[in-house]
């Protein structure tokens, strides 16, 4: 893991975790009506201003 992308005063921060086991993925293909061959895991992105300390996360589940 790195301390992060600094971007004029932001600092961005993006973890990617492991591909999908089959549970999430027969779970997804269900509720999509669709087959899926490999989805990736659980992201995270979360973003910081460095001089307000203000910022927010966003996170995708499987």
């Amino acid at each position: 893991m790195c301390d992060g992308i600094q971007c004029w005063k932001w600092t961005w921060q993006i973890y990617l975790f492991d591909d999908a086991h089959t549970g999430p993925i027969d779970n997804m293909t269900n509720k999509l009506g669709i087959p899926l061959e490999m989805i990736f895991g659980d992201n995270f992105v979360a973003i910081e201003h460095g001089a307000s300390r203000w910022g927010g996360y966003f996170l995708q589940r499987v």
